[in-house]
């Protein structure tokens, strides 16, 4: 019995206090894109000689790739040009001129892992084994 009362006063003491509560003093509602989206860039990581930038983004279709450009420089360019699933794992080789990333195929999280050139663009499937999941 003591339970109830006790839940009777809560609910008395909200009704009190949202009635006091004007609907202009609610603050209006972050948008769900701030939330959710993709940020900007995300990721950042310098490659093993200091030379170069990579970091992950999104392309025009708001696909997440990876880029890269100088450390000194502006030359932003993105690596991967994935179309519809976007790239979140991925690290710099031993070799400077070496990224390698996990990439699922249409969302099935079997995970292959692929290597992508810096210089040429080249994408090499390193783990095309399928039904066989690999992570960095």
């Amino acid at each position: 019995m003591a339970k109830r009362s006790s839940l009777i006063a809560l609910g008395s003491v909200m009704v009190a206090f949202l009635s006091g509560c004007a609907l202009s003093q609610v603050p209006p509602l972050i948008p769900r894109e701030v939330l959710f989206g993709h940020p900007d860039r995300t990721n950042p990581q310098i490659s093993p000689d200091g030379k170069y930038l990579s970091y992950l983004a999104p392309d025009s279709n708001n696909v997440m790739q990876i880029w890269v450009r100088g450390l000194r420089e502006r030359d932003d360019r993105p690596l991967t040009s994935e179309k519809i699933h976007s790239i979140w794992h991925y690290t710099w080789t031993y070799q400077p001129n070496k990224l390698i990333f996990a990439q699922d195929n249409a969302g099935d999280e079997n995970w292959e892992i692929h290597s992508v050139d810096i210089h040429t663009g080249a994408i090499k499937n390193l783990t095309p084994y399928k039904g066989v999941q690999s992570r960095l």
